[in-house]
């Protein structure tokens, strides 16, 4: 998992990331979503190449995952960077399983038709969410992904929810890799290009031996 930021709840960001698709007002979930564009474009801008560090290879195709509820596009589709144009590909759907909060569903997302497998098989994917906080909905999309055949799968996500006043545990980990504040030129990726690396935010299978 790569999280573009680490985000607070309460926060400015939070807001922006339940605003983009939840706002009951038009105008304000195109404001939003923006800002979430903006955030996205300029992340992959800089920190492309330390995604494919993690991927394995050049990204193939960047899947959204589906809204838990509502019916339709994904919101993320449309706001797609335009370093991976033309690999936005929303082959995913709400499938029959339920999506809990705590636990991944085997069935909980399928892929959208015969073809949608097909474009799969044996790619490199980037499955990209807006927030993440138990990862129960990334996994139960990435499995859906890995069962029809993908190749590495690795979860972008704009940011990682973290909830300071709900435990010691939540505030430790604020204290040690938010409460600096987000900076476009650092990631969590070990050997980023950028100025200073997020501590504390290891991606599984690339820690230095």
């Amino acid at each position: 998992m790569v999280p573009v930021s680490v985000v607070a709840v309460p926060s400015p960001l939070h807001t922006v990331l339940r605003g983009y698709k939840d706002a009951a007002v038009a105008e304000a979930r195109r404001r939003f979503s923006s800002l979430v564009e903006l955030l996205l474009a300029g992340f992959v801008a800089r920190h492309g190449c330390c995604v494919e560090r993690v991927v394995g290879g050049v990204v193939d195709m960047v899947v959204p995952v589906p809204p838990t509820r509502r019916p339709g596009r994904p919101p993320l589709a449309g706001l797609g960077p335009a370093q991976w144009s033309g690999r936005v590909r929303p082959v995913l759907a709400r499938g029959p399983g339920p999506l809990r909060h705590l636990a991944a569903s085997r069935h909980g997302y399928v892929m959208a038709g015969r073809q949608a497998a097909a474009e799969v098989a044996g790619r490199r994917v980037v499955l990209l969410d807006d927030t993440l906080t138990t990862g129960a909905r990334a996994q139960s999309a990435a499995v859906a992904l890995s069962e029809a055949g993908a190749g590495p799968v690795t979860v972008l996500v704009v940011g990682r929810v973290v909830r300071p006043g709900r435990s010691a545990v939540q505030a430790a980990y604020w204290d040690r890799v938010g409460a600096a504040g987000f900076s476009p030129d650092s990631c969590c990726v070990p050997g980023c290009p950028g100025i200073d690396t997020v501590p504390g935010l290891t991606v599984p299978g690339t820690e230095k031996s």
